[in-house]
């Protein structure tokens, strides 16, 4: 799976499949950025979303810190 973003008017971000009106007898730059297939999941909009999303819960401060001997407790926090 390949996705695809190009800049347009002013920082513009095109999605891919979206149509966009280009001046005529001008140039335009489309760049790819190499992607291995078996990473593609993580550009999916799915993961993207959960992405940030575990952003901003790091920005609120909406985590805790576990010491490595503390895994057991870790797992159990995850659970509740």
């Amino acid at each position: 799976m390949q996705t695809l973003a190009a800049t347009y008017k002013g920082n513009r971000v095109v999605e891919l499949g979206e149509d966009i009106p280009l001046p005529k007898n001008k140039e335009v730059l489309v760049v790819i950025p190499e992607q291995d297939d078996d990473q593609a999941w993580f550009w999916t909009p799915e993961w993207q979303a959960k992405e940030r999303e575990a952003d901003e819960d790091l920005r609120a401060g909406r985590y805790k810190r576990f010491k490595a001997e503390e895994v057991d407790r870790a797992i159990k926090w995850l659970d509740e």
